[in-house]
């Protein structure tokens, strides 16, 4: 019996390992190395943001049909003694419309939205294109940096177990000991900070992409090559297209506005019956129900009391007013925001020229003749520490001004919507 009992045991536990692997297997995704423009294009085309921006645009253009936007049929019956004691039937049909001018406008006001929602959607792909470029520069900046990190780990674990072992032999005061540890501390802490930075930064990175892999950027080169056409007009750039559809939109809602001061038409069919005797022709003939008489109207209806419309029109030309000003001080700001991030991004590149032909070579050299001066019982530990600690933050402050070029890049390419 204690027999079966330990086979169904080990049977039971064999089920429930496999179902567990079952369970786990699926949620390990491999990740797939992307290059940027491939990440890109993938964004454009799955990123919901953009969708969402294409749906609205879909909405503009589906409402551009709303112009013509004629007032309701009025369908009317009337019955009971309208002309004589007899009770007769009047059955009438009228339609109003405003003034022409009022449809035109109005249809213009739309286009104009609909070309608006165009920019937008422009924009909101150059928004997720620099996103993506910001994301993925991001995560090659922080695998850089981790590299970096487990250089200086191998580097200080070996001080901390040598300064150890001259700390048991009495070759080491507390000083060096201590040293030791506390840079071995700090560069544990700053990796784990950093594996937190590129683990969040690569899932925001995939979040926008949205596809069902998950993807790992990979390039040939950390620094961003960028392309700048300067010849661009800003008034071809999504944001200033958009402000400007935005500002005739609502010069085109303001005559709109101002149209629906002039007077509106109607006109009407109407089919009754007279019911009795009537001379005709000087003779007297009677007419039932069934005979039936017809006649048209038609009028103006003119803005008497205008006052309301008055004020809709003036505060829509206000509102025209403000548009205009704010497309002016966008194409302002932005050539502004051109200027000074081009200015940058050149200060940027001449310092990250010296660290690719001079500071990154210094570093290397301080590190090699730390350690042959080291082995040669020329500096001591603490000695060798600090020299070897200005190399890695020179390679340090490296990495930073080479994130801070690609990110600068990065606006800048957005500004010109590349």
């Amino acid at each position: 019996f204690n027999s079966k009992n330990r086979m169904t045991s080990k049977t039971s536990a064999a089920v429930m390992v496999g179902l567990l692997l079952l369970a786990i297997a699926p949620s390990a995704k491999a990740q797939q190395p992307v290059k940027v423009d491939k990440a890109i294009a993938i964004a454009l085309q799955k990123n919901l943001q953009v969708q969402s921006a294409v749906l609205s645009e879909d909405a503009e253009r589906i409402r551009q049909k709303t112009s013509f936007d004629i007032a309701k049929t009025q369908l009317t019956a009337d019955y009971g003694q309208l002309n004589t004691i007899a009770n007769d039937t009047r059955f009438g049909i009228t339609q109003a419309i405003s003034f022409p001018t009022v449809y035109s406008n109005q249809k213009r006001a739309l286009q104009e939205n609909f070309l608006s929602a165009q920019a937008s959607t422009r924009l909101t792909q150059q928004d997720v294109k620099a996103e993506v470029r910001r994301l993925y520069y991001q995560i090659l900046w922080l695998g850089e940096k981790k590299r970096l990190l487990n250089y200086a780990d191998s580097i200080y674990t070996l001080f901390e177990k040598k300064t150890s072992l001259r700390f048991k032999v009495g070759e080491a005061n507390i000083l060096e000991h201590t040293t030791a540890q506390i840079h071995h501390q700090q560069i544990a802490n700053q990796r784990n900070l950093l594996q937190a930075d590129e683990a969040i930064a690569l899932r925001q990175f995939n979040v926008l992409l949205h596809d069902s892999v998950t993807y790992i950027p990979q390039t040939d080169s950390l620094r961003m090559a960028i392309n700048i056409n300067q010849n661009n007009s800003t008034a071809e750039l999504p944001q200033i297209q958009l402000y400007n559809h935005q500002a005739e939109a609502a010069r085109w809602r303001w005559k709109a506005e101002r149209s629906r001061l002039l007077p509106d038409f109607f006109a009407g069919y109407n089919n009754q019956s007279f019911v009795g005797s009537q001379l005709l022709n000087g003779q007297e003939v009677y007419f039932g129900a069934n005979k039936r008489f017809n006649y048209v109207n038609a009028g103006v209806s003119i803005p008497i009391f205008s006052g309301a419309q008055s004020a809709k029109a003036s505060a829509a030309k206000v509102e025209w007013q403000m548009a205009q000003k704010r497309t002016d001080m966008a194409a302002l700001q932005l050539q502004t925001d051109m200027q000074n991030t081009l200015q940058q991004l050149n200060k940027y590149a001449v310092s990250l020229n010296y660290f690719e032909t001079q500071g990154n070579k210094n570093a290397d050299l301080i590190i090699a003749t730390a350690d042959k001066q080291f082995g040669g019982g020329d500096i001591n530990y603490l000695q060798w520490v600090i020299l070897v600690d200005q190399a890695i933050s020179l390679r340090n402050e490296y990495l930073e001004t080479l994130h801070s070029y690609n990110q600068t890049a990065i606006q800048l390419q957005k500004l010109n919507n590349q």
